[in-house]
């Protein structure tokens, strides 16, 4: 690996100091939108197989 230098994290990461972060809601509709996409994704994958 080579080694990545510091870059602080406020306004070069476009936060300011007021930032608090996530809520856990929006944890949990990350977490539920990803897995119903990879659901949606790959069913018509599972279908194929017994047709």
């Amino acid at each position: 690996m080579f080694p990545v230098p510091h870059i602080e994290m406020t306004k070069a990461a476009g936060k300011d100091g007021k930032f608090k972060g996530l809520q856990p809601r929006h944890a949990k509709l990350s977490v539920g939108s990803a897995s119903r996409l990879a659901i949606y994704l790959l069913e018509p994958h599972q279908l194929r197989r017994y047709i």
